[in-house]
């Protein structure tokens, strides 16, 4: 069984010797590994996220994004942030950091 687009499967989804960052924009909701809601995600070794924030997919139907992913390697910060051409509001939130040292061993 194939889950998470083909980067993990039922054996290796919570795996130690996943080394592996994602950024997902997630519409659909897994209980087992996902947050109850639509999310932006950063993943670190794992299906499930590390750090989110909700994202309503729905809302944004059809509008066009551009999404920026930055990395800090001094700090080893991982950064993503994006920007709707239309539908875009000053309510949502549009971006998301997250530390990734434990990806080393």
């Amino acid at each position: 069984m194939k889950i998470g687009v083909g980067l993990y499967n039922t054996s290796t989804r919570a795996s130690s010797g996943n080394q592996i960052v994602h950024v997902e924009f997630d519409s659909f909701s897994k209980p087992e590994w996902d947050p109850k809601t639509e999310h932006v995600g950063i993943n670190i070794n794992s299906i499930s996220s590390a750090n989110y924030t909700a994202w309503n997919a729905s809302r944004h139907s059809n509008d066009i994004a551009d999404a920026w992913i930055s990395y800090n390697s001094r700090k080893k910060i991982l950064s993503v942030s994006w920007k709707y051409h239309t539908t875009s509001t000053s309510q949502e939130n549009t971006s998301l950091s997250q530390e990734i040292k434990k990806l080393y061993k």
